[in-house]
């Protein structure tokens, strides 16, 4: 009945891998009980792992492990013979995996690691330097999140930043290493030593960090949330933060950029709203990733994901005795790259632009007006905005794992930037699926911070 239930042959034994929070108690009595004969374990994965070539790797999320076994998109290395290329052995024998470039929209190139699970379950590890996740304080403000690191600094360039290791953008970042190339960092006379991890790596800064093009780029897009939104010229930056980046070698050679929390050009995704239409009465569950970090939701997203009884009208019975109409969350994890293609829409005309064009992605007039009614009030002030819509793409970047699986998907999410003046931008090809069977409709869009 349950289409992700993992079952593996192992020393002639038949293991069942679950998660209890995924069954209704009285699912899970049913189920279970006549077969007590079968062990039900779940391998308990370290925090890091050691390395035989002396590397070590930590969980890529940093709130604790992000693992998904219905998720069978992993692009690895492969041998000639079509087998997997593992890249290092862990000292206990488990291979590691690196998961090639390709399998990311946004191009990054290859910081997720994997490490299976004796019951196939594949988890994220990174190489990393050590240290400790600082998350925000939960007031409901943006407050940046990042690692406390293990890193003694040199006198000039000491601070207590905290800094995220991976790509961020569209409305949070991947949970690995934002890995690049040795020809984006330059010459090494470019580079200065500012300190040093405590197993003696060297950290290394841009010599001429005002005119560093990296540097510059973060200071673009930094906005000084501690002076009311005003920012100071780019030696104010610097001097603000010290080392608003660095870079550092992993334990494979690999060059790795660390950026300070608080200038990573990092939005929120504002009020996805899931709907769900059974064609009959249903018990449905919807889980969104576990990289997710969700910081708002209606009902209160439990761990695990929400368990409703759907009916064809949209209604959605909660276990709390309340009835809602959709499940919305908000919240910091997803990264896509921005669309290439999208509209320039004038101020004053955002309103009768969205109700046509999200018609043909197929909102109905609900879902439009739901939509319009969050979205338009906070498009008032710029002469200009560029709007585009995420498709696939969203799929991707935030898949949800809906049990029963729906027949038709119609999920758009809308990002969105303020313009002075036009600008050239091609249009997309708008293509909405028919609605057939069961039917799950999502929208949302990137909060501006």
């Amino acid at each position: 009945k349950y289409s992700d239930l993992l079952l593996s042959n192992i020393d002639s034994k038949l293991y069942i891998l679950i998660d209890d929070d995924y069954f209704y108690p009285n699912d899970f009595e049913k189920y279970l009980t006549p077969a007590r004969e079968i062990q039900i374990i779940k391998e308990t994965m370290p925090t890091k792992f050691d390395l035989t070539n002396g590397a070590v790797i930590y969980t890529g999320s940093p709130g604790g492990f992000n693992s998904s076994a219905s998720d069978n998109g992993y692009k690895f290395e492969f041998l000639s013979n079509g087998e997997q290329k593992p890249i290092a052995k862990t000292t206990d024998g488990k291979n590691v995996y690196r998961i090639t470039p390709d399998y990311y929209a946004d191009g990054v190139t290859g910081g997720c690691l994997i490490v299976f699970s004796k019951e196939g379950e594949p988890y994220y590890y990174a190489s990393q330097i050590p240290g400790t996740w600082i998350s925000n304080d939960g007031s409901g403000s943006w407050v940046p999140a990042g690692y406390d690191l293990d890193i003694i600094w040199n006198d000039e360039y000491k601070n207590e930043n905290i800094y995220l290791p991976y790509v961020s953008g569209g409305c949070g970042g991947h949970d690995c290493t934002d890995i690049i190339s040795a020809d984006d960092i330059g010459s090494m006379d470019k580079l200065v030593i500012a300190g040093k991890t405590k197993s003696g790596e060297a950290i290394y800064v841009p010599r001429d960090q005002i005119n560093n093009q990296d540097v510059i780029y973060r200071y673009d897009r930094w906005t000084d949330y501690s002076n009311q939104g005003e920012r100071g010229d780019i030696e104010t930056f610097v001097a603000k933060y010290k080392v608003p980046l660095f870079y550092w070698k992993d334990g494979f050679g690999n060059w790795v950029r660390y950026v300070e929390s608080s200038v990573q050009p990092q939005g929120e995704c504002g009020k996805p709203v899931i709907y769900l239409y059974p064609e009959q009465n249903a018990k449905v569950h919807v889980q969104l990733p576990d990289f997710i970090n969700v910081t708002v939701s209606d009902p209160i997203y439990p761990q695990g994901g929400w368990n409703v009884l759907a009916h064809p009208n949209g209604q959605l019975d909660y276990s709390d005795g309340n009835t809602y109409g959709s499940l919305f969350w908000e919240g910091i994890g997803v990264n896509y790259q921005t669309p290439a293609t999208g509209f320039v829409v004038k101020n004053g005309e955002v309103e009768s632009f969205l109700d046509k064009t999200l018609t043909e992605y197929g909102l109905n007039t609900t879902e439009k007006t739901e939509f319009m009614d969050f979205w338009v009030p906070l498009m008032t002030d710029s002469p200009y905005y560029r709007i585009s819509f995420l498709v696939e793409d969203w799929n991707q970047a935030a898949p949800l794992f809906v049990s029963p699986k729906p027949d038709t998907y119609i999920r758009i999410f809308m990002d969105w930037e303020k313009l002075d003046a036009p600008m050239d931008i091609q249009a997309p090809t708008i293509n909405p699926p028919e609605r057939q069977g069961f039917t799950l409709v999502e929208w949302g869009g990137s909060l501006k911070k």
